[in-house]
């Protein structure tokens, strides 16, 4: 997967974690069959809130987050004890 569409799965699975609904997206990424690197990108995705795409960088920015960055965590965790 490219890391455009990547990206772009990435909102899918932020705007779920949003939703409460950790279940769903472990289940997508797990259906997804991602790389190491690719979840990875993924991840990092997550955890940061500006990717962009046009320059393929990263934007970090100081913002209390933590509800939100407590479930990507949680989600990260499980999927890597599953692989």
């Amino acid at each position: 997967m490219n890391k455009n569409k990547l990206y772009k799965f990435s909102l899918e699975i932020k705007q779920l974690l949003n939703n409460q609904n950790t279940s769903e997206a472990e289940r997508k990424i797990k259906e997804a069959d991602l790389t190491q690197e690719e979840l990875d990108f993924l991840f990092m995705c997550l955890h940061s809130d500006g990717y962009d795409p046009k320059t393929d960088r990263f934007l970090l920015f100081e913002s209390d987050n933590s509800a939100f960055l407590q479930l990507v965590n949680l989600v990260q965790s499980r999927i890597k004890d599953k692989k």
